[in-house]
């Protein structure tokens, strides 16, 4: 990196068009996506604990709670995390009960790395968009109604049984 691409990004930061959390994710190597979509995921159900709540828990309380599950989480990526929530669009959070939701906030999300927003889309994918499906061709006998005849079938060969004793 040279001085003047440092300065562009500086200025980016200064004009609130790029993310330092964001920018911090993007460049560190090795970053584990699953671990990232951990680390978010605890920060939505802390934001679900802080809205539940009535935004009546101090700072401190909800990065406690983060951190109770995920010690590494910084104070900046949940104070960012609470800040994209509080600027997002609503829609992305009425069924904050759902996973898909989290999903789709997770995959529409800017400020975190392309990585885990590619994660996040490829798991929503599946319950998204319509799969093919095997269709079962059923019959007027089901599997029921086969076992009931072939049970009474073995029953009755049972009785035809001739019981015959040998003597020598």
């Amino acid at each position: 990196m040279d001085a003047r691409f440092v300065a562009a990004v500086e200025r980016a930061f200064e004009l609130k068009l790029e993310s330092r959390v964001a920018a911090a994710a993007t460049v560190r190597i090795g970053r584990n996506g699953s671990r990232c979509l951990a680390e978010e995921a605890a920060i939505g159900a802390a934001w679900r604990w802080f809205v539940d709540a009535k935004f009546e828990v101090p700072a401190a309380a909800v990065l406690a709670r983060v951190r109770a599950g995920y010690p590494n989480v910084t104070a900046e990526q949940v104070r960012e995390g609470f800040r994209w929530r509080l600027t997002a669009p609503k829609c992305l959070f009425d069924n904050l009960d759902y996973n898909l939701s989290f999903l789709q906030g997770c995959y529409r999300n800017p400020s975190l790395n392309l990585t885990t927003r590619m994660r996040a889309a490829i798991a929503a994918l599946p319950f998204e968009s319509p799969k093919l499906a095997v269709t079962a061709v059923v019959s007027e006998q089901d599997f029921a109604t086969v076992l009931d005849r072939r049970l009474k079938r073995i029953e009755e060969m049972k009785a035809k049984v001739i019981e015959a004793s040998y003597q020598w």
